[in-house]
């Protein structure tokens, strides 16, 4: 009799563990729980929660005034900013020369690497941070890119196929020789703001 008794309650305490694994599993894979995974894969889209970008169709107004940033001496207007081939460079006396494919690119297919990664390598919050990155592992991306073997930015693809050897080399010793800086500052919260 005892022996049947432990036997039931093992068999409800499995029984309920399983059940609860499967309730779990099934609620994490109902219908739109990773359609942001999924899209961000399939269509190489961004998850507009996660990275603070511009939304498309959404232009702020140009009021045709230069702009500043704090502690830069330079000045720029919007169309000057967004210039794919030659973006500003806000704090020209902090890094070493530009290689030309970084400060210029090459027309029509090459933007410059300093439009989105910027000057110092610390780049956008939707481009990758490259500053310090060996100079090894940068070409291989950019390879890897040119090849398709990596296809998770289609535009570094399309950057990537057209530029030459020399400036792929050139391109990435300066982003390596750059130090890598704090950039960002976490704050872990219990709620939002």
């Amino acid at each position: 009799m005892y022996r049947s008794v432990r036997l039931y309650r093992i068999f409800v305490l499995a029984a309920a563990v399983v059940f609860s694994a499967s309730a779990a599993l099934t609620r994490a894979q109902a219908p739109g729980a990773n359609a942001a995974a999924a899209a961000l894969v399939e269509g190489q889209k961004t998850l507009p929660w996660a990275f603070p970008v511009a939304m498309p169709g959404v232009q702020r107004e140009d009021d045709g005034k230069a702009k500043r940033l704090e502690g830069s001496t330079k000045e720029f207007t919007v169309p000057q900013i967004n210039d794919q081939f030659a973006p500003p460079d806000w704090y020209p006396d902090e890094h070493p020369r530009l290689p030309e494919a970084v400060a210029h690119g090459r027309k029509p297919d090459v933007r410059a690497c300093g439009l989105c990664h910027l000057m110092n390598g610390l780049g956008h919050p939707e481009s990758s941070n490259i500053a310090g990155q060996s100079a090894g592992y940068i070409l291989q991306q950019m390879m890897d890119f040119r090849t398709g073997a990596r296809k998770n930015a289609a535009i570094m693809t399309v950057i990537a196929k057209p530029m030459t050897d020399a400036e792929l080399k050139e391109s990435a010793d300066y982003f390596a020789g750059l130090p890598l800086k704090p950039w960002t500052r976490i704050v872990e919260a219990r709620m939002v703001p």
